[in-house]
């Protein structure tokens, strides 16, 4: 992607910034929607008794349309197990947060931070600690716009995943171009470059994490760098910005010296033969790798193992990280399970 592209990203993000409010309430200004009688409803020519929920709270004067993930951080924090909740009757869910919501009444400090978002109309995202601080994409990507405008690093794939779905996370992967370096030994034109891939949540789900990744560009497979290596992981508390993009750079600007031993670790897997899949090598190496991923990838990186003609150890690494890039998921978990199955095999490359 062009530098053109990478601002269109920013202001993007600045927009989506605007849609997010935080509102700190005393919880007992919470309050859960009642649920309906006892209706008559007929099923199938059959009439039954049905009880039926509305899922919406009551925030001082308004109401509030909520997702599925936004409710189960508002039990956790009233200390109710979400598991418990749901095998409860749609009456007896109303009394036990009521009930427990009662007995913090009496706590004044006693506080919730609710993420809203404005899609249509206000709806909570996410129930967390008021020591909460967001931590915008917008703020992040504006402070890496000097390195880009050097062509000291290029974005490669961006997917800003969506609030309803806690798993599905924003994702920004960028490349440094200088350290671009030829994998020796290779039948095509085979380019390795080390980067970074940037991930946040706006609703609690997850940490910001920037961690180091190895950029296939032929293929466009990445390689997730253990965690150990990660470059930066920030919760989302006591958080300040300046001096968090003033620390991000620096990392930066270390990974690149170091980086030349990261890719010639990668290269060197070009030397590991390992033959065809029926060797003792080869199994070896792919029950290795398959320990690590989920038992459908590891056949999906076998079936393409077997129809292509790199039999190394590189070649059987890329089988698996074009396993991960082409998993077959609902598409707002797709990027979730690949990060998790290159970060998978990247530890036991690197491991």
């Amino acid at each position: 992607m062009s530098n053109d592209k990478f601002m269109k990203i920013i202001e993007e993000q600045r927009n989506e910034s605007k849609r997010w409010q935080d509102l700190i309430v005393p919880v007992k200004e919470i309050k859960v929607q009642a649920w309906d009688e006892e209706k008559k409803v007929s099923e199938r020519g059959k009439v039954i008794n049905k009880i039926e929920q509305h899922n919406e709270l009551f925030v001082g004067e308004r109401v509030y349309p909520y997702s599925d993930y936004a409710f189960s951080q508002f039990l956790r924090k009233l200390e109710i197990a979400p598991k418990t909740y749901s095998k409860l009757t749609c009456d007896v869910r109303e009394k036990v947060v009521r009930d427990r919501i009662e007995q913090l009444e009496a706590d004044d400090s006693y506080k919730l931070r609710i993420r809203t978002v404005n899609d249509g109309e206000e709806k909570i995202a996410g129930v967390v600690s008021p020591r909460y601080v967001a931590i915008e994409d917008f703020d992040i990507l504006t402070g890496l716009i000097p390195l880009a405008e050097a062509g000291t690093i290029e974005i490669e794939s961006y997917d800003r995943g969506h609030w309803l779905n806690p798993f599905s996370t924003s994702n920004y992967r960028f490349t440094i171009p200088s350290t671009k370096t030829d994998v020796v030994g290779s039948s095509v034109n085979d380019v390795l470059s080390v980067g970074f891939h940037l991930s946040n949540s706006r609703i609690g789900a997850k940490s910001l994490t920037i961690n180091k990744l190895i950029w296939r560009l032929v293929c466009t497979n990445g390689l997730i760098l253990p965690s150990k290596e990660n470059i930066v992981r920030q919760r989302h508390i006591h958080f300040e910005k300046e001096m968090f993009l003033n620390n991000l750079n620096v990392e930066i600007e270390v990974f690149m010296k170091s980086s030349q031993k990261f890719l010639n670790r990668m290269a060197e897997t070009k030397n590991v033969w390992l033959g065809v899949s029926a060797t003792d090598s080869f199994q070896a190496a792919f029950n290795r790798l398959s320990g690590y991923v989920p038992r459908f990838i590891a056949d999906r990186a076998l079936d393409i193992y077997r129809s292509q003609s790199d039999w190394t150890m590189y070649g059987l690494t890329n089988c698996f990280t074009q396993a991960a890039r082409d998993t077959d998921t609902p598409a707002a978990d797709s990027v979730a399970k690949r990060l998790d199955i290159e970060s998978a095999i990247g530890a036991a490359i690197f491991s």
